[in-house]
């Protein structure tokens, strides 16, 4: 989305972060990526071609705290072919050959999502006889192709769960459910297993983890929607926990260990794809005291998480607090949620996520 777009190019020029760019700590940090490497899982951030390459401490923090990388929004269908039969790879290119040059790993996100289509791309068009097979399914199998051997993993799909639509089986009703019925999925599964076989395939979905009754329908929905592909011998491989995190919400760690116990018990790995902390739009307490609700609010779900062998790694929804979407989009323009403020500095949710991947158990491999 161009306005998107825009407030994140201008939090990556605000002075604040060219000025503290050369920010010096009084002791050695550990690196995120490193100490998940060692027990075999991965850490990573949601990031921008510009992000990656500009000569600041941004993107230096970026390359020495992450082992994983994930484009925030640009290889996107609507960020690639914003001109109908035109797609334009160039800033995906851009962020595959950082990655490569600093050995990160690469998550894709994501080859489907009703959010952030091409302009060109409404309902007339999407509702059109064919529209699935002249323009839905080539876009998919051409980028998830291009990719093939970069990309470890994929979203193949984002955020098809919507009980509030009362669909029989909890699918939000998109222009795709619409084009194609509930095999929409399925196909574009099938789509990337063939155009990227070694890829691991994931399934992404947000609002799974707390104790509340629409988060239950949700976590249900989407377990009986895998289970319905795994039956049908559909190639998927994972699912990706958004876990943006919420001040205020209820949480039970004894549901959401169960529902985590049943993905993995489909033989499917686990990913937390986009974690964040949502304060609110006037988060209450000093720095101190508001860090560390939210480092307790991450601790606390995560802790679950990381019970499960089964779990592959973690990508924050970007690294640092200036750029972070809930403030660039304006919906709490104070918050504090991620590893690092605004000034690049630490916060206390870094150090809780160093204590968890140093007490994490082993894995065999950080992209399996």
């Amino acid at each position: 989305m161009t306005s998107r777009r825009a407030f994140i190019a201008g939090a990556l020029s605000a002075p604040v972060l060219m000025r503290l760019g050369g920010l010096a700590f009084a002791a050695p940090l550990p690196r995120l990526g490193d100490l998940a490497k060692q027990k075999g899982l991965f850490f990573g951030a949601a990031i921008t071609s510009e992000q990656v390459t500009a000569a600041d401490g941004y993107a230096a923090l970026l390359a020495d705290q992450c082992g994983a990388y994930v484009a925030e929004w640009e290889s996107k269908w609507g960020a690639i072919e914003w001109v109908r039969g035109h797609r334009e790879y160039d800033s995906v290119d851009t962020i595959v050959a950082a990655a490569k040059s600093g050995g990160k790993m690469l998550r894709g996100h994501t080859l489907l999502w009703h959010f952030q289509l091409p302009p060109w791309a409404d309902d007339a068009v999407l509702g059109s006889s064919g529209a699935w097979d002249e323009l839905v399914a080539p876009f998919i199998f051409e980028t998830a192709k291009r990719y093939a051997g970069d990309i470890a993993q994929w979203d193949v799909v984002n955020e098809v769960i919507e009980p509030e639509w009362q669909e029989p089986d909890g699918l939000r009703v998109t222009p795709f459910l619409a084009m194609r019925g509930r095999g929409y999925i399925a196909d574009a599964f099938h789509l990337a297993a063939a155009a990227a076989p070694d890829a691991r395939l994931y399934i992404n979905e947000y609002d799974l983890c707390y104790a509340e009754d629409d988060q239950e329908k949700r976590r249900a929905a989407m377990l009986a929607l895998l289970e319905r592909l795994i039956a049908d011998g559909v190639p998927v491989h994972g699912l990706g926990l958004q876990t943006h995190l919420k001040i205020g919400r209820t949480f039970d760690a004894s549901r959401y260990r169960a529902f985590l116990d049943d993905v993995a018990g489909l033989g499917l790995d686990l990913a937390i794809t986009e974690l964040d902390v949502g304060e609110g739009p006037d988060p209450k307490g000093d720095t101190a005291t508001r860090d560390r609700r939210n480092a307790d609010e991450v601790r606390k779900v995560l802790e679950v998480a990381f019970e499960q062998k089964r779990l592959t790694g973690i990508v924050t929804w970007s690294l640092g607090d200036a750029v972070s979407y809930t403030r660039v989009s304006g919906e709490s323009p104070d918050n504090r949620g991620l590893p690092f403020d605004e000034f690049l500095a630490p916060t206390a949710m870094h150090a809780t996520l160093a204590d968890l991947f140093a007490q994490a158990d082993q894995r065999s491999a950080a992209s399996s």
